[in-house]
Order: structure tokens, then C-alpha cells, then sequence
């Protein structure tokens, strides 16, 4: 049972971080929880690839841990 719990975890995650990168790739900013913001407004552009990266490396190793 702690299994399918972690994995359903996981998956909610990982759906969440592609959604906020898919987002970003159309221009808006997804910050927790689901505040929207449009890409000209965000005061910090150098975090904002840090802050992709570790969404993108999140989803990778979410995917790995579920296949």
C-alpha cells in the first residue's frame, strides 16, 4: 500500500512540473500554487532557469522512479 501511495505521489508531481514547464514554454509563470503570472513581470530572469532545470530534472528522475 506505501508503494502505490509513493508512486501516486510521484505521478502528481511530475504532472504538475510538466505542466508548469509547458507553461513556461507559452510564456507564463506558474509559481505554488498555481499563481499565474505573464513572463515580463518576473523580476528575477537568472533563477527562473535554475528554477526550469530543477523542475526538469524532477520529472526525469519522477519518470524513473515509476518505470
Amino acid at each position: 500500500m506505501a508503494r502505490i501511495l509513493s508512486k501516486l505521489i510521484v505521478t502528481l508531481l511530475v504532472l504538475w512540473a510538466t505542466f508548469i514547464i509547458i507553461f513556461e514554454l507559452i510564456g507564463i509563470t506558474v509559481y505554488f500554487p498555481f499563481n499565474f503570472i505573464e513572463k515580463q513581470e518576473i523580476p528575477y530572469h537568472r533563477i527562473n532557469s535554475v528554477r526550469l532545470s530543477v523542475f526538469l530534472t524532477f520529472i526525469y528522475f519522477g519518470i524513473r522512479y515509476l518505470f
